[in-house]
């Protein structure tokens, strides 16, 4: 592993460099490797917004740009710091880059960082050094070994401690084949949790895995038997990651957290119960009414479009809308709440109407016949401005374009 002053100074002298021309003029610099200081250049390219902290310490070193584009942001794992305890032990079983390892060390006892890459593991090494997590202990070693030999007397094939009073398990299975083909399945992700599962539960009493926002919802629910929570993280309306919790306890239904973190890194927060979900009743309607909501990346995520309306008091413009109104504002909606303006029938008069009226908007399309971009060229509409334009399906199967402005 490279860390010099000359590779350190190479890096951020640098920062704003092709990486490929870089590389294909490695001759022209004679006092370092250039390949893997490109490799650095790129790494913290990945992590310049997500994990600001890290990419602004020249002094922390990183072992690939997979292993940076994997990782967590600042934001989520601190999000993820509420599942641990003051007394506990965290096991990593999937060290990677490290980022979950150092956040929870701020807040457990102890965290054991396993990975079975040695580079990985030299560059945590240095990193939890540099950063004085002295809490971690890094271990250079296949998870499957603890998973197959979880107990203290087995300390001199495995050497860890074990605290079976405050003792934790996190998971982030690789999401990327040999190819670097991004994977999202269980069973495609290694390790794979659906084979592993039954075996984790029988040696700890908390369970943390990082899954993949791709995966559906039931499918986790179905594959990893015991799961008492999923925290569904957006930030900025974009779906990060999707978190199970197991703990030993008997569950009568798995609650589902739907986070989405605004630009001021302020919480929405919703939370219900899967099973309520499939059960609950909801009133639907083909009227406008004053407000107009639009649920976050989380909700629409979890599926939660029957509990956020009868939770909130809220009426549906159709089924498959996903869209919601009332006559009072709902100012603590998970999502974005707008004032309605006017509501156009979909047909040729009513669009050169709306095209009169309108010289730009932000489109959003809801179960409706037209693209955003087919309705903009339709309409004849620019992006941008302070409109807010909603083309859907009311209940009555009306097709309507909604005009409205932030709330």
């Amino acid at each position: 592993m490279q860390c010099n002053e000359v590779f350190k100074k190479f890096v951020v002298e640098h920062a704003g460099d092709d990486v490929n021309t870089l590389i294909l003029n490695a001759s022209r610099y004679k006092d370092v490797d250039v390949k893997p200081a490109a490799e650095q250049i790129a790494a913290r390219r990945v992590i310049r917004e997500k994990l600001p902290e890290w990419h602004d310490n020249p002094d922390l070193f990183f072992p690939s740009v997979t292993a940076a584009e994997q990782c967590s942001s600042e934001l989520t794992a601190h999000y993820k710091q509420r599942f641990v305890n003051e007394e506990d032990t965290v096991y990593d079983l999937t060290g990677g880059l490290g980022v979950d390892t150092y956040y929870f060390a701020q807040k457990a006892k102890q965290v054991v960082y396993i990975e079975r890459n040695k580079k990985y593991c030299e560059a945590a090494s240095h990193n939890f050094q540099i950063l004085q997590a002295n809490n971690i202990k890094v271990i250079n070693a296949d998870s499957q070994i603890f998973i197959n030999h979880p107990y203290p007397s087995h300390e001199g094939k495995f050497n860890y401690t074990l605290n079976t009073k405050n003792y934790t398990l996190y998971l982030d299975p690789s999401r990327r084949n040999a190819a670097n083909k991004r994977l999202y399945a269980l069973e495609d992700c290694e390790p794979d949790l659906s084979k592993i599962w039954s075996d984790l539960r029988k040696i700890a009493d908390k369970i943390i895995v990082k899954l993949s926002p791709m995966l559906d919802i039931s499918h986790i629910v179905e594959k990893l038997p015991g799961i008492s929570e999923i925290h569904i993280v957006s930030v900025r309306n974009d779906c990060k990651e999707v978190i199970a919790i197991a703990e030993n306890r008997e569950n009568i239904s798995v609650k589902i957290f739907c986070i989405n973190y605004l630009s001021d890194k302020s919480e929405q927060t919703f939370t219900y119960f899967w099973n309520e979900e499939k059960t609950a009743e909801i009133r639907c309607t083909s009227e406008i009414k004053k407000y107009l909501y639009e649920p976050n990346a989380s909700i629409l995520k979890a599926g939660a479009y029957k509990s956020v309306a009868r939770q909130l008091n809220l009426e549906k413009l159709h089924p498959g809308s996903h869209l919601y109104t009332s006559d009072e504002a709902m100012r603590d909606f998970p999502g974005r709440i707008f004032q309605v303006i006017e509501m156009y029938p979909f047909h040729n008069q009513a669009c050169k109407e709306l095209t009169a009226a309108v010289a730009k908007a932000n489109i959003t399309v809801r179960n409706f016949p037209l693209s955003a971009e087919a309705l903009k060229k339709r309409l004849k509409i620019r992006d941008g401005g302070d409109i807010y334009l909603f083309a859907t399906t009311l209940q009555d199967i009306r097709k309507v374009l909604i005009r409205c402005v932030k709330a």
